[in-house]
């Protein structure tokens, strides 16, 4: 998925933060970060043959399976012996228009049978893996467990699993990045392509989880399930570390390197796939080439924050860059509010898991905003980890997240804990 760097045509920084399946932290101060080619250009085409929408796309509904293939099931997610997985391609809906598109993932059925009312579903939404089609999680053969905590224990229990790659990512960009009503659309209808594969005995009761940019993306598909899908019993609404108030995630100028990679995906997005979006006084010339260089690269994996990582001396590269403009522009101003996740009074239970180590999203944006759900009167079960920091959040959250959505499946009553969040013990314990 790497574009190999011509030697002299490099610019190399230190890499001070290792985070995989990152979320929306907005941070604008640009760092050249890995090894960087001048000429660097985001992939936008199709990844491979598979990801190719038929053209024209045949009519159907959101969620009409297009195609799908068998896929690898990785050792690394620990799944249960005879578990099966299948890629999918399905249609959705565009960013804008509404519009037909078609949408890649991953389906993995549990093994053993399933009961007579269909098996529940979990609809996993991933964290930030880039703006490239390359960068799409269903291209990954070897992901870390963090790339879907929870899977092995939801597939021991019978659930089936969809993990959308969101659109553009797999199929052809530009992907629209931090989009919640394009995401949350992507998500929603991986339930329905799942409920299509041959086998999977996919229910409409269903449980939507996700961590970091996938936490934006399971709040706004939370939101619209009631008229986008209504035919889907959404149990819950479960989210690790989520973005939730991008103007703050914004304004914080967030976490120098990681902060300059969210960033750059975003200014590479935006202007592409948002109406009304432009850059033209908010970034100074010169930063476009850098921008474009390090939106090329994906998130991969834990031990390598972009592949091809080379450790040398950073370039802070901040006076390209004006947050106070980008702030006060009308049109950003905009689209960073519609991007926000609603602080709705009703809807489906919400389960918020936030490490107090978190240094990528703010832990006290996260509780700010889940006391105020709290105080509309909703349904939330708070979960405030002590010590964990963002790249954990998700897996030190998966045990009380299985145990949630169990009970959301079992109809007990919510426990509202918002106010006195538990603390659960830290991953591996």
């Amino acid at each position: 998925m790497s574009k190999s760097a011509k030697p002299h045509h490099r610019i190399r920084v230190t890499v001070v933060a290792i985070v995989a399946g990152l979320v929306a932290a907005v941070g604008l101060l640009l760092i050249a970060v890995g090894v960087l080619e001048d000429d660097a250009t985001v992939d936008t085409a199709a990844a491979s043959p598979f990801y190719v929408a038929p053209n024209p796309l045949p009519s159907g509904p959101p969620g009409k399976l297009l195609r799908s293939e068998p896929a690898a099931v990785p050792d690394s997610l620990g799944a249960p012996a005879g578990t099966r997985a299948r890629r999918v391609l399905y249609l959705s809906k565009s960013p804008h228009g509404g519009q037909s598109i078609a949408v890649s993932g991953v389906v993995y059925l549990p093994p053993g049978s399933a009961p007579a009312v269909g098996r529940p579903v979990l609809a996993w939404a991933h964290g930030t893996k880039g703006v490239s089609s390359s960068c799409a999680p269903s291209l990954n053969a070897n992901p870390p467990a963090s790339t879907l905590p929870g899977l092995g224990t939801f597939l021991r229990r019978g659930w089936v699993v969809t993990a959308s790659d969101y659109q553009g990512l797999g199929t052809a960009g530009p992907t629209a990045y931090l989009d919640g009503l394009t995401e949350g659309r992507a998500v929603l209808d991986s339930i329905r392509a799942a409920q299509q594969v041959t086998g999977s005995d996919a229910g409409d009761k269903t449980i939507i989880w996700g961590h970091s940019q996938g936490g934006h993306a399971a709040f706004f598909a939370g939101d619209i399930a009631p008229k986008y899908a209504p035919e889907l019993k959404v149990l819950g609404v479960a989210a690790a570390a989520p973005a939730l108030e991008l103007g703050k995630l914004a304004a914080m100028d967030a976490n120098g390197v990681v902060g300059s990679i969210l960033g750059s995906y975003l200014l590479w997005s935006w202007p592409r796939t948002q109406p009304g979006i432009k850059l033209g006084g908010i970034v100074k010339p010169g930063a476009q080439k850098l921008i474009n260089a390090i939106a090329s690269r994906c998130l991969v994996g834990v031990k390598n924050l972009v592949e091809e990582a080379a450790v040398g001396e950073a370039l802070e590269l901040s006076d390209l860059i004006s947050i106070p403009k980008l702030l006060g522009d009308r049109d950003w101003a905009r689209v960073l509010a519609q991007d926000t996740p609603r602080e709705a009074s009703s809807g489906p239970p919400l389960f918020v898991a936030q490490g107090t180590a978190d240094t990528v999203i703010d832990p006290q944006t996260t509780y700010d905003f889940v006391s105020r759900l709290c105080a509309k009167g909703r349904e939330v079960s708070g979960l405030r980890m002590a010590g964990i920091d963002h790249l954990h959040a998700g897996i030190a959250a998966a045990p009380a997240l299985v145990t949630w959505a169990t009970e959301r499946l079992a109809g007990k009553p919510v426990a509202n804990d918002c106010v006195t969040p538990r603390n659960p013990p830290g991953p591996g314990r």
